[in-house]
């Protein structure tokens, strides 16, 4: 579990550290936008630039708590065997050739399928969420079954 949370969360500060740096390049545009007052387009490019940076900061803040989220997890650690799994857990999907971890978020919360974070409105999660720790669950992707024991990550 160790691995898992520090390689999702260096991914996070590095989206976070992108979001921000957006940020800052979109002030300056605004900046350029403003100084800028006799175009005629300035008013529909200044609220086009506040559209984006306010989308910006928004992603910021979801990775910001999806951070903060993973460290508390990181410390909660007990035996969840048999325990319903619900939004905020981690699942890890074992086969016995391979295994896959999952952080279920809340719909509006910060997404990343390919670094393990899934929406509850995601199928996967949907299907997940029925279910407790140490149940089986059978997958169905491009016409390919997989069977899957959905284990606490420790």
């Amino acid at each position: 579990m160790q691995d898992f949370l520090k390689n999702n969360l260096n991914l996070l500060f590095e989206e976070e550290k992108h979001f921000l740096t957006q940020k800052q390049v979109l002030l300056a545009k605004i900046a350029e936008a403003k100084s800028n007052q006799g175009s005629e387009d300035t008013d529909l490019i200044l609220y086009n630039f506040f559209s984006e940076l306010k989308y910006i900061i928004g992603q910021a803040e979801k990775i910001h708590m999806m951070q903060l989220e993973l460290e508390h997890y990181q410390s909660s650690q007990c035996d969840l065997i048999g325990k319903h799994i619900s939004c905020g857990n981690l699942v890890k999907l074992v086969t016995d050739s391979d295994e896959r971890i999952y952080l279920i978020t809340k719909k509006m919360q910060y997404v990343n399928p390919s670094i393990g974070i899934i929406s509850e409105a995601s199928p996967l999660a949907e299907l997940i969420l029925q279910k407790n720790y140490g149940d089986y669950v059978t997958t169905r992707f491009s016409d390919k079954e997989q069977h899957y024991q959905l284990m606490p990550v420790k």
